[in-house]
């Protein structure tokens, strides 16, 4: 019988993935594209996340809309992640393929501190 998975198909287990403890440290505006050049019309924010549970290791996570949380330089936000995907992909860049991840959730929000 063949396989008919392929690595599109896998979904990460959010949760064991970025543990309890997520630090925002930087967001940025994604941009629309139209006929494969950047528009001026933000489509998505990207949040650089950092994952303090997971030895302060780094994701960048998308999410879509305009809403979003400033974020200034040096500044760490604890936030929840919601609706979060995490892919992985094949990248053929470089001279070799590698695996590589694509992260897109629903929102980032600030983390309440009564938890």
């Amino acid at each position: 019988m063949a396989n008919d998975l392929t690595i599109s198909d896998v979904v990460i287990d959010v949760p064991k993935t970025l543990g309890r403890n997520v630090l925002a440290v930087a967001s940025e505006p994604s941009r629309e594209y139209i006929d494969g050049k950047p528009s001026d019309t933000i489509s998505a924010y990207r949040y650089t996340l950092v994952l303090a549970d997971k030895a302060y290791k780094a994701i960048t996570v998308k999410v879509p809309g305009t809403e979003h949380i400033e974020i200034a330089p040096g500044e760490v936000v604890p936030v929840f992640v919601e609706g979060l995907t995490i892919r992985p992909y094949i990248s053929n860049s470089g001279s070799r393929p590698s695996i590589m991840l694509s992260a897109t959730a629903n929102s980032v929000r600030k983390a309440d501190n009564k938890g």
